[in-house]
This record gives structure tokens, sequence and C-alpha cells, in this order.
């Protein structure tokens, strides 16, 4: 695995874990308009070895980036869609594509990497199989 993906000695198994994952990623390193980003600020690759911050989707699909998961949906799309859904309902939004309910809530100007955090956290709690 990637040094990136944050001292686990396997890929998340569940929900709640790849959120955790994903939310400890965030805490190292936030960006907004990108998957990922260097310590320059320009847009990388999720795996480049020059990434040190992510986005919300950017820290899941790295969270997720080993997982094998059964089902229909990817791992990644799991982890995506619960806290798309997660937001949508606790912030009242009406966007009902996932993706873009991510994209704006993590560019939001006033963002921080605390918050994303701290959601990730608590969409891992509140998750029910």
């Amino acid at each position: 695995m990637s040094d990136h993906t944050v001292a686990q000695d396997r890929p998340p198994s569940t929900v709640p874990e790849a959120l955790e994952a994903a939310a400890r990623l965030i805490e190292r390193g936030h960006c907004k308009g990108a998957a990922a980003r260097d310590a320059d600020g320009g847009e990388v690759y999720l795996t480049s070895a020059t990434a040190c911050s992510w986005s919300a989707e950017g820290a899941i699909r790295m969270a997720c980036a080993y997982c094998n998961w059964p089902g229909a949906l990817s791992a990644t799309d799991m982890v995506l869609f619960e806290l798309a859904d997660h937001l949508r309902i606790l912030h009242g939004i009406a966007e009902n594509r996932r993706y873009r309910i991510l994209w704006d809530w993590n560019d939001a100007p006033e963002r921080t990497a605390a918050e994303v955090a701290a959601e990730m956290r608590a969409c891992a709690e509140a998750f029910v199989p």
C-alpha cells in the first residue's frame, strides 16, 4: 500500500472503517477543487508520491483503494454515497446527484479540514448496514 493509506495493516472492511481512514487523511491535508494536491497546491493524481492533501472524495477513494467488498457497488461508491446522503439529510441539501453534493460541500469557501473529518466520523457513527 502507498504511504498515504494512513497506518492501516489491512484495507477497511466496513463503511465506518473507510470513513475513519478517510478522516485521518483529511487531517493530514485537506484540499478543494481537486481530488488531491501537492505541497505547491498543484492538482495531482490521488496516489502520486507528491500528494499531500485530499478532498472528501479523494480521501474516500484513497481509503477504499484496496477494498474488495462484495456487491453491486464498489466500496468507494458505497462510502461516497453514504457520506453524500448523510450530508443531504443533515444539511437539507436539495441536490440529488451524490458526487455534486460532495464536491459542493467540500469546496465551500468556509469548509475546513476539521469539519470534513468530523462529518466523516459522524456519518460513520450513524451508519446502519
